[in-house]
Parts: C-alpha cells; sequence; structure tokens
C-alpha cells in the first residue's frame, strides 16, 4: 500500500503538472483522450512506486511521458494506416489555467496545420521536434529527454525540419510558404459563402491548389481521401452546406491556438473546421481547411 506521504506528493505534481504534462503529450501523440490516458498511468505508477528524491520534478515527469508517448505512437502506427478514410488529429479547444505552467502550456501551443504535418515523422522526430521547437529545450535537456547524445538531437531535428518542408509544398506547388495567424473577424467572409453555399465566394478565398482533407473514421460519411484543387474543394464545401452540415449553427472558438469553426445541431458538435492561411500577392489565402466529423474525436470539444 503507497505511503500516505507518498499520495499526497503525488497529487501534488499532478495539481501543479498536469496541464502541462497533458498538453505534451496531446502534441506528441495528436489525441486529447490518448494523452489524458499516459498522463492518468504516469500517476497512478507514482503512487506505487519506491519515493526517493529527485533533482528536478518536472524533468523527471516530462521524460516519463515523452518515454510513454513515443511507445504509444511506435504500437499507433498501424492502426492509423488501417484507419478508415483520412486520420487527422483531435481539435484542442485549449482550456489553461492561470499558473506558470498553464501559461507555458497555452504559450507554446501548436497549430493544428502542424500538428497534421507531425503526423509524417518518426516518434523520435516528431518528440525531438516538439521539445525543441515547441518547448525550447537546449540540446542537453533533449538528449536527456530522448536518450540520445547531443549530436544525434541535432541530426534528429534537421531531419525532422528537412520532412516538414516538404510536406508544407502543395502537391502542384513548389513554393514554401509559411501558415498566417489569422483572427477571427477572417472567417467570417468564409462563414458567410459557406452558409450561402456559393461557390464564386469560396473559390475567391482559397488558394487554386488548396486541399481538403476531412475525418469521418468510418462513421461519419468522410471524404477518405484529400481532395486536391480548389475547384474541387469547393464543390465539397458546397455539399457539405447543403446536406451533412445543412441547418447547423456555425461558431467561431479557438483550438490549437487559432480561431476555428465549430457546428453544431441542437448543441451538439457535428464538426470542426480548421483553416491553414497563408499570404500571398493578393492577400491571404485558404491553403489547406481540415474537417473533423469523427464523433470519437469531438467529445472534448
Amino acid at each position: 500500500m503507497a505511503d500516505t506521504q507518498v499520495l499526497w506528493q503525488v497529487a501534488k505534481w499532478y495539481a501543479d503538472y498536469k496541464t502541462l504534462l497533458s498538453s505534451l503529450a496531446y502534441k506528441l501523440l495528436g489525441s486529447r483522450q490518448e494523452a489524458d490516458d499516459v498522463v492518468q498511468d504516469i500517476f497512478v505508477t507514482l503512487q506505487s512506486a519506491e519515493p526517493y528524491p529527485m533533482r528536478n520534478v518536472k524533468a523527471y515527469l516530462c521524460k516519463m511521458t515523452v518515454n510513454r508517448c513515443m511507445n504509444r505512437l511506435q504500437s499507433a502506427r498501424h492502426k492509423r494506416e488501417a484507419y478508415v478514410g483520412e486520420w487527422l488529429p483531435e481539435p484542442w479547444s485549449g482550456e489553461y489555467g492561470d499558473g506558470p505552467l498553464e501559461q507555458l502550456a497555452r504559450r507554446e501551443t501548436i497549430s493544428y496545420a502542424i500538428l497534421v504535418m507531425l503526423e509524417h515523422l518518426s516518434p523520435l522526430e516528431r518528440a525531438v521536434f516538439v521539445l525543441r521547437e515547441g518547448y525550447g529545450y537546449g540540446y542537453d535537456e533533449l538528449a536527456e529527454l530522448v536518450g540520445k547524445s547531443e549530436a544525434n538531437c541535432r541530426k534528429i531535428l534537421s531531419r525532422a525540419k528537412q520532412a516538414l518542408e516538404l510536406y508544407r509544398q502543395l502537391p502542384e506547388s513548389q513554393v514554401e510558404e509559411q501558415e498566417l495567424t489569422v483572427d477571427a473577424s477572417a472567417l467570417e467572409p468564409f462563414v458567410a459563402a459557406f452558409e450561402q453555399a456559393d461557390i464564386g465566394k469560396l473559390l475567391a478565398l482559397m488558394r487554386q491548389d488548396a486541399v481538403l482533407y476531412t475525418d469521418g473514421g468510418g462513421k461519419v460519411t468522410a471524404a477518405r481521401r484529400p481532395i486536391i484543387s480548389a475547384r474541387r474543394a469547393v464543390l465539397l464545401l458546397r455539399r457539405m452546406s447543403t446536406h451533412s452540415l445543412h441547418g447547423t449553427s456555425i461558431s467561431v472558438s479557438i483550438m490549437n491556438g487559432q480561431p476555428a469553426l465549430v457546428f453544431r445541431r441542437e448543441r451538439a458538435v457535428q464538426a470542426v473546421m480548421c483553416l491553414e492561411w497563408v499570404q500571398t500577392e493578393v492577400g491571404s489565402r485558404i491553403k489547406r481547411i481540415y474537417t473533423m466529423y469523427n464523433p470519437d474525436k469531438l467529445s472534448f470539444i
């Protein structure tokens, strides 16, 4: 049976670090439910562990989180390969507290578009990228957290960045573009065009080579492959407006640090749509649209 003092100490760590660890696990896994499971498992393990002094509790807990997430990613690869249609990460509404660690989790939020790109990295590359680029860990700290040398961590990060740079390019484009951060007002023209099922107005908001992704998980009808080109994408958007999402209320909510669209029918969330914007010569345009239909991935919204 766990010592009372141990239980008290673990409970304090849980209160202090849960938000930070959940945020880290989510960025590594792309799943809110799995992230919560990882964090819960860590503290259950700590309750039954032999007490010993720790020099850096935060680093120790982060290392436990990284190790468990990397193990899950290894075992999840074959499941995601067998997934019905396009596998997309769960959107996160990002509810944080006001403590210093909660503020760190909020500040280091990774956009949904980058979270999707991380799916193209190996578990080790993903861990190194998130820890370095998302949380600013030094290479000495990275080496400790992932069990590699500093030199290896630098090579892994470089390899991860190269892979992401290739993915940033759209299938029909040779131009690398950085994601643009927009405010909620930028979504108003898109919402109006979507509600009106106006193909012309939707086209005007999108790059010609934009891509539309939908994730129904085999539970809700959705396109099983990415829809490439704005002209093809707007046809599906029109059908979504007049069929699957017809009659829903649309609200703007912050998902993964950026404004996104939430579609509800009688309070029940039907879909979440995240838009990736880029700056072009003629103004901001939509580069990618990610639509989550899978009800299992909308339970935390």
